[in-house]
């Protein structure tokens, strides 16, 4: 688990063979960079498919959503990146500006794992 201090905990899992990106706290211009490393991290350990569980997420900013973008991009083809959120607060934005037709968009981590195995 990663606590910048600043108001993010990033946690990086194994679940059913998934890797699992747990966050919690909020995504702003502070800790977007947080976020950004961990992903980059997991994405560089090649896992067949990632879920990025933002279902605790109280705040998630624009650079949050680059973020996604971005680690998105560095999976390539080989890693499935989807995204587990529901609500105002995370799933809103990813809908609003259309990231939810380049990465797909599950209400809960058990939807998203259910998605994957299937």
């Amino acid at each position: 688990m990663t606590n910048d201090g600043a108001g993010i905990e990033v946690t990086v899992l194994d679940v059913e063979g998934v890797t699992v990106v747990h966050v919690k706290g909020s995504v702003d211009m502070l800790t977007a960079a947080t976020l950004g490393t961990r992903l980059l991290a997991a994405v560089a350990e090649h896992p067949r498919a990632l879920i990025v569980d933002l279902t605790e997420l109280e705040f998630l900013a624009s650079m949050g959503l680059q973020v996604l973008l971005d680690a998105h991009a560095a999976a390539g083809p080989d890693t499935t990146m989807v995204v587990a959120a529901d609500g105002p607060t995370t799933s809103r934005p990813l809908q609003i500006t259309g990231i939810d037709d380049t990465i797909a968009l599950y209400p809960t981590r058990a939807a998203a794992l259910q998605a994957l195995a299937g």
